[in-house]
């Protein structure tokens, strides 16, 4: 029984839908894959603030009276508390399970053997 070396060849990268050189499309892709969560967690940071601010407190009613309480003492500052650490954690998550998913599949698989 002879062993075989595996031979790891890379193949060029192009972008499969557009036929650009894929690094201009898989800089977009990483880009746009950290940018939308990013901006999602402006929304949602007041709700994690709140979150928080109830688990620490043991303050009693919903998360609507937390919110307001919030306001009422720190003003609208108060709600985006480490607003600038939940963008940098949602980005880079979101930066290497979503943006680096097409170029791995490219590298496995090659998209004229149709769908992956």
């Amino acid at each position: 029984c002879q062993s075989k070396k595996l031979k790891t060849r890379l193949r060029p990268v192009t972008a499969p839908m557009t036929g650009k050189k894929g690094h201009e499309q898989y800089i977009v892709s990483f880009a746009a894959s950290s940018v939308a969560p990013a901006c999602a967690a402006i929304f949602t940071n007041p709700i994690e603030v709140a979150k928080v601010r109830q688990q620490m407190d043991q303050r009693p009613g919903g998360i609507l009276s937390t919110l307001s309480h919030i306001r009422t003492l720190e003003g609208a500052a108060g709600l985006q508390a480490g607003l600038q650490i939940a963008i940098v954690r949602e980005a880079s998550k979101a930066f290497f399970r979503i943006g680096c998913f097409q170029p791995i599949l490219d590298q496995l698989h090659s998209p004229r053997e149709g769908p992956a």
